[in-house]
């Protein structure tokens, strides 16, 4: 069913903050996730050496005073070098539904924070972001599709997705 998600800071559809090398698999938000401030996703608000694989949002997103937000992740980071990583899932979910100074938005994942002591702060590997549907033709990470190419099963499966895990169909998006 359809969630409604309100909060302060950290705020997203399965987890507000993640703060270190925890793993997320195989999971799924709808509905809506605000926050009046800073770091709102569909997933995740504010990742930090997260894992999420095989996970899809479909949850609209936006968050107010000068925010981070993203289809799956608002802000991502590393620690002691270990970077959020984001494998075969994706988001459909609108992106901030209007423009509101000072935001920062991504279809996929809203902001990469990379530090002298955290390069490499996110990894994407086989992830998507419905380009029309979240009114965002940018990400900090993952690939940008129309909603037509994301319902072609061989986007996936050329991805290396598996059948064993998702119900791929032409015509849809990923189940």
């Amino acid at each position: 069913d359809n969630a409604s998600i309100k909060g302060n800071k950290e705020v997203g559809g399965l987890v507000g903050l993640d703060f270190y090398e925890s793993t997320i698999t195989g999971c799924f938000t709808r509905g809506s996730v605000e926050s009046v401030d800073k770091y709102t996703g569909g997933i995740v608000g504010k990742a930090y050496s997260t894992s999420i694989s095989d996970c899809y949002s479909g949850a609209s997103v936006k968050s107010g005073n000068g925010g981070y937000q993203g289809g799956l992740v608002g802000f991502a980071s590393a620690m002691g070098g270990v970077s959020t990583s984001i494998t075969n899932s994706y988001s459909t979910g609108l992106i901030n539904d209007g423009v509101t100074a000072g935001i920062i938005a991504g279809g996929m994942v809203g902001r990469e924070m990379v530090t002298s002591n955290n390069p490499a702060a996110l990894t994407v590997v086989g992830s998507f972001w419905d380009t029309e549907a979240s009114g965002q033709a940018t990400s900090a990470g993952g690939a940008g599709k129309t909603t037509s190419e994301m319902q072609v099963a061989s986007l996936y499966t050329n991805a290396g997705w598996s059948t064993g895990i998702w119900n791929l169909a032409d015509g849809s998006y990923p189940t």
